[in-house]
């Protein structure tokens, strides 16, 4: 079983500086990473999300919020990213550990992770 830890506030706000990778069909890892074995998703969109893999709900994720957990596999794609209103956005490639689902308003990116 995965252990889920909650990250809220400034510390858990992720920002893409010139390391996103385009969403649609990406799945190459994030190579030297200091958060390897770890994946997690970090909510900038200013709403909550919920956030859906073939397998597992991720969520609750609150605005300027996140959640890590460790994994030695990747999360299974499509990942669905649900906001609020029904409105959806799928991200078609599995999500590995090392890497960071970055959604934002109207976007969501693989992003390096920003831990610590």
């Amino acid at each position: 079983m995965r252990a889920l830890r909650a990250a809220r506030g400034a510390g858990a706000r992720r920002r893409a500086v010139g390391l996103a990778l385009v969403v649609v069909g990406s799945t190459s890892a994030v190579a030297g990473c200091a958060c390897e074995g770890t994946i997690s998703v970090a909510n900038s969109a200013g709403a909550v999300v919920v956030v859906r893999g073939a397998e597992e709900t991720f969520g609750p994720v609150e605005p300027d919020g996140g959640l890590a957990f460790s994994s030695d596999d990747c999360v299974e794609g499509p990942l669905v990213v649900t906001y609020p209103g029904g409105e959806e956005i799928v991200f078609d490639a599995p999500l590995c550990p090392g890497q960071e689902l970055l959604v934002e308003r109207a976007s969501v990116q693989v992003v390096a992770p920003s831990h610590g």
